[in-house]
């Protein structure tokens, strides 16, 4: 059995996107870019990486972040999942 190089891509072919721009993560949330930096500023947004002075989150950090929210009800901050 050989390992397979996953580096490579066919000619042509796109390279899936890794990082996202924080308009683009606001944007997938369906938050204001101000409101995702203010989260961001406090610890309580999603994980996120800096390049520099760039900030780039990555979808998986998103959805994972998104999940951990999940709930059955404004009251008591109950998870859905929780028993």
């Amino acid at each position: 059995m050989t390992a397979v190089d996953v580096s490579t891509k066919a000619v042509g072919e796109p390279r899936a996107k890794v990082y996202m721009k924080a308009r683009e993560a606001a944007e997938y949330l369906s938050l204001s870019q101000s409101y995702l930096a203010q989260l961001r500023m406090t610890g309580d947004g999603p994980p996120f990486r800096m390049f520099g002075r760039a900030v780039r989150y990555r979808r998986e950090d998103i959805d994972a972040w998104t999940d951990e929210r999940l709930r059955r009800s404004t009251q008591g901050g109950t998870v859905a999942g929780a028993r």
